[in-house]
């Protein structure tokens, strides 16, 4: 095409036919031509003599010449023959290279598929062992020259004969420890400078693999009709080795050679830390042991990214994507295996200590991913303590019942109001990062909530009773509303004679909230005069604030420079 395009653009069309540069032209198109498929077509004429090679020692196996097994052996050996053809290549022969390493596959993979699935002449552990040595002798080949183009063409093959083979035969056990294998070898390749852009392809074809292999054994009514039995082992090391293989290189990588953490590492670690651990959960079946096992080797993978990014990537001034990596999956897994090992009151309790003494040493250390961390400990430990849910009983729910808090809601409560001290007692500090800002405007909404739920519950409960008349029961939803607009003035009183913004900044949040109570309670349940004395307090509330504010307004200039508390 580029030899055509050429010849119609140098010669103009009312010149071709008939002149001397038409007939120069037309020759040189016809020599490119020629010239270009003189390299292509011997190209194609050896790689179908290839072909037919294989089918010569078919042919040959059929008619009794030679021992299936002898047979087989030596397609086999025929088409390594191929791949070392291909590597034999220069460099700069790309097409070449790839023509033989194709013809390589193509006597391989068929041979190996039929002598599993239909002749049945090898197992399927020696059909996976056959695919997995086929992919590593290729990323082996491709060492010296730098051909990753005959390591991506082997490896590719070899997983999806792989994958194949292991939905034909329904043996999942060998199959999938080969899939690890390659994953395995391809990582390996990676940590020693030679990166494939495969690594993606064969790390889904593991978590595939690992993921049937779980499902299909952790099925209450056992395995499917048809499929190969499987040992109780297999499935455990299967789902450890996804882990381990790519822990093991994404750490080489980023630590000891100094490669930032890429997309493909980030995601891979979650997939496998989903699949290897909550398999392992799933075929535990509850049993104490195994979980705690499992719970223990989480928390220690957490410490250890925990001791990475602060101790190592850290003291080395490396605060980019490694050390925010680290530290995440540091602050996930403790996560994940305190609610492993702990449940209730304990639960709360680690959380809370875990919370303070996050922001406690990142307020003393300056470190704002430690104040980050302490500030998610205290939130999680609000919800999974059921405090956040009992607070919002109190401010939303209809009703006058009062339900007294857990121990392990009153561990949440005491961190949440202790956590926010902190940041109230911290020293002042110049202009402030919104990262900083934020994390103390989530400290406070934490503890206001808190605190302005269970106060509203108090009232309402205080005014119950057996014996409460229906009079006083009709003003229970103003006693809400009046509670809510207290706290939203107290917050704007407070925020602007202590120069706290994020009290400021809480108010009209709370007002919002104030307003959704007023319309999906008092206007929709209420009587009139209780109706009247809601819309007043409200109301007032919103001439008052804007009043209060202005303080702060008027402050703003000399507030500025001196900040507010820190964290």
């Amino acid at each position: 095409m580029s030899s055509l395009e050429q010849f119609v653009g140098s010669v103009p069309p009312e010149r071709v036919e008939g002149t001397a540069e038409a007939a120069g032209a037309r020759s040189r198109l016809t020599e490119s031509w020629l010239g270009d498929s003189a390299n292509v077509l011997p190209m194609l004429g050896k790689a179908l003599l290839g072909i037919a090679g294989a089918y010569l020692l078919r042919a040959l196996t059929e008619f009794k010449v030679f021992p299936l097994d002898v047979g087989v052996a030596m397609g086999m050996l025929y088409a390594l023959g191929w791949s070392v053809l291909a590597a034999r290549t220069a460099p700069e022969e790309r097409a070449t290279a790839a023509a033989h390493a194709t013809t390589s596959v193509l006597i391989l993979m068929p041979l190996v598929w039929e002598a599993t699935v239909r002749f049945h002449a090898i197992s399927c552990w020696t059909a996976s062992a056959i695919l997995f040595l086929y992919s590593a002798f290729g990323l082996l080949l491709s060492w010296r020259k730098f051909l990753s183009l005959l390591a991506s063409i082997t490896v590719t093959a070899g997983v999806l004969t792989s994958l194949a083979l292991l939905i034909a035969t329904y043996n999942l056990a060998p199959f999938t420890l080969g899939l690890l294998a390659t994953a395995a070898a391809v990582e390996l390749a990676a940590c020693l400078g030679h990166p494939l852009g495969l690594r993606w392809f064969v790390a889904c074809a593991a978590d595939m693999a690992v993921l049937l292999l779980t499902y299909v054994l952790s099925r209450p009514e056992g395995l499917p009709e048809g499929y190969a039995a499987i040992p109780g082992g297999i499935a455990l090391a299967a789902q450890m080795s996804l882990l381990v293989i790519y822990l093991s290189s994404t750490t080489v990588r980023t630590l000891f050679q100094g490669f930032r953490v890429t997309a493909f590492e980030t995601m891979q670690w979650m997939i496998a830390f989903l699949i290897s651990l909550g398999g392992a959960l799933s075929l535990a079946h509850g049993k104490v042991a195994a979980v705690s096992a499992i719970s223990v080797f989480s928390l220690i993978c957490g410490a250890a990214c925990y001791v990475i990014s602060f101790a190592f990537l850290e003291r080395a001034g490396k605060h980019d994507r490694n050390f925010y990596t680290y530290a995440t999956f540091g602050l996930l897994l403790v996560f994940a295996a305190s609610q492993l090992l702990v449940s209730g009151i304990a639960l709360a309790l680690v959380l809370s200590i875990l919370a303070l003494v996050c922001l406690r040493t990142g307020r003393e250390s300056g470190r704002m991913t430690l104040k980050w961390h302490g500030t998610l400990y205290l939130l999680a430990d609000s919800v999974v303590s059921g405090l956040a849910a009992w607070a919002a009983a109190r401010l939303l729910r209809t009703g006058v019942s009062w339900i007294p808090l857990t121990p392990a809601a009153s561990t949440a409560a005491a961190a949440a109001i202790l956590g926010y001290g902190l940041a109230w007692q911290s020293p002042r500090v110049g202009s402030w990062p919104w990262p900083r800002k934020f994390v103390v405007l989530l400290l406070a909404a934490n503890c206001a909530w808190i605190v302005t739920g269970a106060s509203v519950g108090a009232l309402a409960a205080l005014c119950s009773g057996p014996g409460t008349p229906a009079q006083l029961v009709a003003f229970f939803p103003t006693f809400r509303t009046a509670a809510l607009t207290a706290w939203c003035l107290l917050m704007a009183w407070s925020g602007t004679k202590w120069r706290r913004f994020e009290a400021v900044w809480l108010v009209y949040p709370f007002m919002a909230l104030a307003a959704y109570k007023l319309a999906m309670e008092d206007l929709l349940h209420g009587q009139t005069l209780p109706l009247f004395a809601s819309l007043f307090l409200f109301g007032g509330a919103l001439i008052l604030l804007p009043r209060i504010l202005q303080t702060s307004r008027r402050d703003k200039g000399r507030a500025e420079p001196n900040g507010s508390a820190s964290v």
